[in-house]
């Protein structure tokens, strides 16, 4: 089981805290948050890439289209059936496999936004410093 295959159990085990809820409706909650993961991971490198090349690579839709496209691989990668087996996988983890995998999720997560956060302000720092590069 690869790591994101386990963030993928672990987002689906949050999102079903009481048991009750629709496993179809679990599993589309779960790759729309899994999604968002490495999109604002690609769009961190661009917009570090905009600000160093001094424009705005991609515009709104363009984000849009990266992350309807990783909802969508997600979906194809990991069908109903192998969803089944990953989270009977997940379940048979120990409790310090599963601690490990949430310091590794917080980690990746903490970083991913202390990234993005240095470079918005630092790029809002220079653009009202210096005005706007992309007129």
């Amino acid at each position: 089981m690869t790591y994101y295959q386990c963030l993928y159990c672990r987002i689906f085990n949050y999102f079903n805290f009481n048991g009750e809820n629709d496993k179809i409706n679990l599993r589309m909650s779960s790759f729309g948050l899994l999604s968002i993961l490495p999109t604002v991971n690609i769009l961190t490198v661009v917009y570090l890439i905009s600000f160093i090349v001094k424009h705005t690579i991609i515009n709104k839709w363009e984000a849009v289209g990266i992350d309807a496209t990783i909802f969508v691989f997600n979906l194809l990668t990991i069908t109903t059936e192998k969803s089944d087996t990953l989270r009977e996988e997940f379940e048979g983890f120990t409790i310090d496999k599963k601690r490990k995998i949430n310091l590794l999720f917080y980690s990746y997560v903490m970083v991913t936004m202390i990234l993005l956060i240095t470079i918005t302000g630092y790029t809002a720092y220079y653009k009202s410093k210096y005005g706007n590069y992309d007129r």
